[in-house]
């Protein structure tokens, strides 16, 4: 089988739109509250799935040879391509990262863990949420911690551990 550059796109949006669906179908079950253990064992086996796609897809990007792709075509293609495959590497990391992430809030709920998450809505930051969450704004850092996050403002859908208040 060959690889191409439109099978290696098509691999990774389809990984993409079922990260986005068990995302929003947590988020559901963090807005409800209602769920059954076999509802999360599910959410964790699809997880498990996204990753081991997102495996594969690493093992055919980390070895491809943008120049076997594009014989004969001129050098701002060949940019265009190495841009490409560079941002696609970027967003897979940020999969791994939100699909572990996931699987970790799963879990807990899953062996009944009684532990405080958040799913990051458009436009909220670190501040924002410890306020609203912990009291006072200037608790981000606890946040930020707990997560092992990077200051700043997190993306949106990421799924976040809430310390407990002081």
């Amino acid at each position: 089988m060959s690889t191409t550059v439109h099978s290696v796109n098509d691999d990774a949006n389809a990984i993409g739109s079922t990260l986005s669906a068990l995302s929003a179908r947590l988020a559901d079950t963090f807005r409800l509250g209602t769920y059954t253990v076999q509802d999360l064992r599910h959410i964790r086996a699809t997880l498990a799935g996204v990753m081991t796609d997102r495996a594969a897809l690493r093992g055919i990007l980390d070895p491809l040879n943008v120049d076997e792709l594009i014989a004969g075509t001129d050098a701002a293609d060949t940019i265009r391509l190495w841009v490409w495959v560079a941002e696609l590497r970027r967003v897979l990391g940020s999969v791994a990262t939100q699909a572990r992430q996931a699987d970790e809030v799963a879990e807990a709920l899953e062996l009944g863990v009684d532990r405080a998450v958040h799913m990051v809505r458009s436009g909220e930051t670190l501040q924002s949420i410890a306020a609203a969450r912990l009291g006072d704004w200037a608790q981000w850092r606890r946040i930020a911690d707990a997560n092992s996050l990077p200051p700043g403002q997190p993306a949106t859908g990421t799924i976040l551990v809430i310390p407990a208040r002081r």
